[in-house]
């Protein structure tokens, strides 16, 4: 798009006249009308030379000012050209610099002198000692994308109209269609014709072909010149000779069912569907039905236009049938495909599976969505699959299993640590519906994956709501069993929850105030004797939690991080063995031996049990 420039003064000429002529970028200019907005003229005239370019005549010693103005557009830094008359001898000195003759005018004897890449600003000419003017260069932005489109192209038949969206944000300047038939200028209104509303053309085609159809729109200025083009395949009309049609031929109740005629061999202006009794049931390309019984649809399907004398028509069954599948297509445990399914196996051993181990059935129908399946778990090691076929037959797959007892407590008889940064590699909620549940007392290691062989999992028991959770344990008790007495400290914290203060209980023995939050706080070293060993928490009473007023109930809910059990430290009593040996009595309890003289209990190291 072409931008704006003004020539406020040209070379100047003597006592007579001389022509100087300007080009844009290498093109003369030969009409001012579309290049020029003149300014006041008083001092200066406009002629043509042999219409080629427009000569712009100055009087001798006239200095032009900017109220007298001649501008024309560019695009950007702009190349002049000037064209001075052999008789005018004067040097032409642009910006105090003399500009070199490039070339002549053919056949008019005048010289020319080339400017490139004028930019964008005041600029002087100097003719001759002293005669001078201001050339100004004006460059405007870039014009604006008037978003010219139109709607997209088809096929079509002669005779038959066509309508074409055309939009462009370009409202002063007329939309102009250019039309061409088979790679041929077309002459509008003979082999197409068109009328133009705002925003639509329709065109009739009156004759068959390729017609691309060319709009175009010049600038106004503001809006960039715009082109767009739209192709239409034009056929000759002929009579529906033949035609086929696209569905299934068989299906199931509730399917719905779409059938197409298609493949027309000229434009079928009429096509109606009829069934079997030849009522009609509807028209158009496609028809679309859900059938509700069993038994065969027959459809028949009718196309003419006005050159057909009678209407073609087209059969098309469907046949819908019941199924008795009721046979699985796939079963799985736990995401993963029964080791050696077939869909004609009927029983399926799982073998020994985990104390607290999800058996997750997913029973998928070979005949889905039609039979169904459904899974029920009697909780004794029997899971039975029901498949349901579309006829209500039925066949049941069974799976059996064998779920491992639960582990016994282990005692401790030595110092032993409770880690939760040990305790494995898992993390698990339990709630109402899990095995174990939230409210379900467990062995550790029945539950726990991968914990450190430090952890001795099977010597701690529990009812959480994680058994691990990151780096510690989230629930109401945990508890161990020792065959030895010793002290307890617990690493723990609150667990977020709306109380914000704990106290852990170990047996009958109240530690002090918990921290809030996730803060981690030891409780002081707290002495138990031997046999069970049980921790649980307490909280201030919901008069007013926030200020910890009123008695101390329970039992909660809190975290724990780390158990501590340390084994009393008792000096060993020398023995004489040789003077009590036909009074002492060894003894086996609990797998470790003990001595026993005078009524009292010693280890083997001779130190005083009890």
């Amino acid at each position: 798009m072409k931008k704006l420039f003004s020539l406020a003064a040209a070379v100047l000429a003597s006592a007579s006249m001389f022509a100087a002529t300007l080009t844009l970028n290498g093109t003369w200019v030969s009409d001012p009308a579309d290049y020029f907005t003149q300014g006041t003229k008083t001092s200066f005239n406009t002629k043509f030379t042999g219409a080629t370019y427009a000569g712009i005549e100055f009087t001798s010693g006239l200095k032009m000012e900017s109220s007298t103005a001649i501008n024309f557009a560019t695009t950007d830094a702009t190349n002049i050209t000037i064209v001075q008359s052999t008789w005018s001898d004067a040097t032409i000195k642009f910006d105090g610099e003399a500009l070199a003759v490039d070339g002549a005018v053919a056949g008019t004897g005048c010289r020319i002198y080339t400017i490139n890449n004028v930019e964008a600003g005041n600029h002087s000419i100097v003719r001759g000692s002293g005669e001078s003017g201001i050339f100004y260069v004006a460059v405007e932005a870039a014009c604006q994308d008037p978003e010219f489109t139109l709607s997209e192209g088809g096929v079509g038949f002669v005779g038959d109209q066509i309508n074409i969206a055309v939009s462009s944000l370009n409202q002063s300047k007329p939309v102009i269609p250019a039309v061409t038939l088979d790679g041929v200028e077309a002459v509008l209104g003979t082999d197409y014709t068109y009328s133009a509303s705002t925003g639509l053309v329709q065109a009739t085609p009156l004759k068959a072909g390729t017609f691309v159809i060319t709009f175009s729109q010049a600038s106004n200025g503001t809006y960039c010149a715009a082109e767009e083009s739209v192709t239409f395949v034009i056929s000759e009309k002929t009579p529906v000779a033949e035609f086929t049609i696209d569905g299934p031929t068989e299906a199931r109740i509730g399917q719905e069912v779409t059938l197409t005629a298609k493949d027309f061999d000229a434009a079928a202006t009429l096509i109606e569907w009829h069934d079997g009794e030849d009522e009609f049931v509807g028209n158009g390309a496609t028809y679309t039905f859900t059938p509700n019984a069993v038994g065969n649809y027959e459809f028949f399907v009718y196309a003419s236009n006005e050159f057909n004398d009678e209407p073609v028509i087209v059969n098309h069954d469907v046949e819908v049938a019941i199924s008795d599948n009721a046979l699985l297509g796939d079963l799985q445990v736990n995401g993963v495909t029964v080791e050696d399914f077939d869909e004609e196996e009927y029983e399926y051993d799982l073998g020994q599976v985990g104390v607290y181990q999800a058996l997750n059935v997913v029973a998928t129908p070979e005949d889905a969505p039609y039979a169904t399946a459904v899974v029920v778990d009697n909780g004794e090691g029997t899971i039975t699959v029901t498949v349901t076929a579309e006829d209500e037959s039925t066949q049941n797959y069974v799976l059996t299993y064998t779920r491992k007892a639960a582990t016994q407590l282990a005692s401790v008889s030595t110092s032993t640590t409770w880690d939760w940064a040990n305790a494995g590699s898992a993390t698990a909620e339990q709630k109402g519906t899990t095995l174990p549940t939230n409210a379900e007392e467990f062995n550790f290691s029945d539950v726990l994956i991968n914990p450190a062989e430090s952890f001795n999992a099977a010597a701690l028991a529990g009812i959480a709501q994680f058994a691990n959770r990151g780096e510690y344990f989230q629930g109401n008790m945990v508890k161990f069993n020792t065959t030895v007495p010793g002290t307890v400290v617990v690493t723990y914290s609150n667990t977020g929850g709306s109380r914000p203060y704990r106290h852990v209980k170990v047996n009958e023995t109240m530690s002090a105030e918990g921290s809030a939050n996730q803060d981690q706080k030891e409780t002081e070293a707290i002495a138990v004797a031997a046999g069970d060993v049980e921790i649980t928490f307490y909280i201030p009473d919901a008069t007013n939690p926030q200020e910890r007023t009123g008695d101390i109930v329970g039992p909660s809910m809190g975290r724990i991080y780390k158990i501590v059990f340390t084994k009393e430290d008792s000096t060993p009593t020398a023995i004489d063995n040789a003077a009590v040996a036909e009074q002492a009595v060894k003894t086996m309890i609990n797998g470790q031996l003990f001595i026993i003289r005078d009524g009292k209990t010693y280890d083997i190291h001779g130190v005083e049990i009890r």
